[in-house]
């Protein structure tokens, strides 16, 4: 059985690290056109105080549905966002961002919910 959901309603879904830290919203989807596949999921990240965001290119194979708290999990961690670049809105990559681990953590190490 396949889970289907409107791009309209993915925007502004929060995601969070397994611990349970927002990471931020999802902002955008990037549709390959030649397979009809999403590509990634474009992931606004605050910045530490909020002062900006940074984007990351979130392959859709490491976002898991968690349906009880209504949000995504991902493995990658906040401090290791924090750490990182991220990409530019107006020069978006063609493909994933190779931090983001390929596959969603299992539902059962999704941590004790949004904090």
């Amino acid at each position: 059985m396949s889970t289907l959901l409107s791009a309209r309603r993915l925007h502004g879904n929060e995601i969070y690290d397994r611990q349970g830290n927002k990471l931020g919203t999802i902002e955008d989807l990037m549709l390959d056109i030649d397979s009809s596949h999403v590509q990634y999921a474009v992931l606004a990240f605050a910045t530490p105080l909020g002062h900006a965001k940074k984007h990351f290119a979130v392959p859709v194979t490491a976002l898991a549905l968690d349906s009880e708290n209504e949000c995504f999990v991902i493995s990658a961690s906040k401090e290791r966002l924090d750490g990182a670049e991220g990409f530019d809105p107006d020069a978006p990559p063609e493909a994933p961002d190779s931090l983001f681990s390929e596959r969603a953590p299992e539902p059962s190490r999704l941590g004790a919910g949004p904090r």
